[in-house]
């Protein structure tokens, strides 16, 4: 099988301006979901911080509703509308959750 790793964000998304960490991760994500027709989604799987991601939504909103994303980290109870913020991948760029 052959799977790209581009390179990824090397640092936090930024609070201010330009939020997005400009990777080639970040951008093979974009380049990916918009390679997609309408209807049919951009899986993607994060297994650590979700900058890549996030990153990939700041630079380009338009390909938000194309994606379907499964990350490792973070709990979300359903019944209290609560999301757990506390665990390591959540805590290594809390920004990105507003993404």
């Amino acid at each position: 099988m052959n799977i790209k790793t581009p390179r990824s964000a090397t640092a936090r998304m930024y609070d201010w301006g330009d939020q997005a960490q400009h990777s080639a991760a970040a951008y093979e994500i974009v380049q990916q979901a918009r390679l997609r027709n309408e209807n049919e989604p951009h899986y993607v799987i994060a297994l650590g911080a979700m900058t890549n991601v996030a990153s990939a939504v700041a630079i380009a909103p338009d390909i938000a509703k194309k994606i379907k994303l499964y990350r490792l980290g973070t709990t979300y109870n359903f019944e209290e509308g609560i999301m757990r913020k506390n665990d390591f991948n959540c805590a290594m760029d809390i920004r990105t959750l507003d993404f």
